[in-house]
């Protein structure tokens, strides 16, 4: 893989190590503002919020199970992205679709019910209706919920 260099004065930035950084900030942005936002709505995280690669190209942003006030417990998964368009959820979807996802959740004890998210920082006209159509959550920063998930059976 070429690496993309600029040089600015005596420094030199490597694109590719500035976007391992940003993207490193982004979850961990995710992750803490995630976690808020469910304690927020009454769940307790029983598991804190990580990734969980799922192949050499892909990975679920943050994953971790919470439980309601009455007791259910069900796991959240996350998809980070800094710009949300629609054709990420149909790409979201289709990768917890997929049987080998299916089979590493299992594999990690990830079962049962769960709530799907993609968190995002902006988003394109549409993603909205996206989010609703393929019963994912979209939550924004700072903005908080803008549609509410359904519960997938894993």
């Amino acid at each position: 893989m070429k690496t993309s260099r600029m040089h600015t004065g005596e420094m030199v930035w490597d694109f590719e190590f500035v976007l391992s950084l940003a993207e490193a900030y982004l979850e961990k942005r995710m992750a803490i503002y995630m976690e808020r936002w469910l304690q927020a709505w009454g769940y307790r995280l029983l598991s804190p919020i990580a990734s969980l690669p799922v192949d050499s190209e892909a990975e679920i942003d943050g994953v971790a199970q919470i439980q309601d006030a009455s007791g259910n417990t069900k796991w959240v998964l996350i998809s980070m992205r800094t710009k949300v368009r629609r054709s990420d959820f149909e790409a979201f979807a289709g990768m917890l679709q997929r049987q080998k996802v299916r089979e590493l959740l299992k594999a990690y004890g990830i079962t049962g019910k769960a709530r799907p998210f993609i968190f995002g920082v902006a988003m394109e006209w549409g993603a909205p209706e996206a989010a609703r159509r393929h019963e994912i959550g979209l939550v924004m920063d700072e903005r908080g919920e803008i549609v509410s998930p359904g519960v997938w059976e894993l």
